[in-house]
């Protein structure tokens, strides 16, 4: 890396003023209305489930586990959620949440009807 040195005069620098202020055109606005997305339920994602133990009494589990055990996506566990085909959550403490045992109960109901 090369450095370059400036020497500074001992005269002060005359700097020109600045340039009055023009009026400047506004930008062009689209008329066109931009379709909106629906994303009503922030479009959550499937979480590992590995570390979780349904058996224990205070495991809490979330929307993005419960994706991942029912290996569906989001608008359709929403959409499945609001059919009552799954329970309604345990909890909120800012998130929604199941208990453990929740879970369980559903996906044994889930499994009898599939066999």
């Amino acid at each position: 890396m090369a450095v370059h040195l400036v020497r500074k005069s001992h005269t002060p620098a005359v700097v020109p003023p600045c340039p009055p202020a023009t009026p400047t055109q506004a930008p062009a606005v689209s008329t066109v209305a931009k379709p909106k997305r629906n994303r009503a339920h922030g479009g959550a994602r499937p979480l590992p489930t590995k570390d979780i133990d349904l058996s224990e009494p205070d495991t809490i589990v979330r929307v993005g586990h419960m994706l991942t055990y029912l290996s569906v996506s989001s608008g359709e566990f929403y959409k499945r959620k609001e059919q009552g085909m799954y329970p309604e959550q345990d909890g909120y403490d800012g998130r929604p949440f199941w208990c453990g045992a929740t879970v369980r109960k559903l996906l044994a109901s889930l499994k009898d009807k599939k066999g």
